[in-house]
């Protein structure tokens, strides 16, 4: 099993752009819905992945008895 051990935020600062209010609520939904979608694809895109330089953890240090 895999485990995701990061997480971050990214927040559009929206309220300044003179669109936004004139949006109804669904339209707002799938803006958001399709900004984070291109974010996604983005950082997927664009992310450098690399071997971590520290040594794996043993079972014993995290596992309980």
């Amino acid at each position: 099993m895999k485990w995701n051990y990061w997480h971050f935020s990214i927040r559009w600062e929206t309220e300044d752009l003179g669109f936004w209010h004139k949006l109804n609520d669904n339209q707002k939904k799938k803006l958001a819905k399709r900004l984070g979608h291109e974010a996604r694809a983005n950082i997927a895109k664009f992310a450098k992945i690399e071997q971590p330089e520290y040594p794996v953890i043993s079972e014993v240090n995290f596992l309980k008895a």
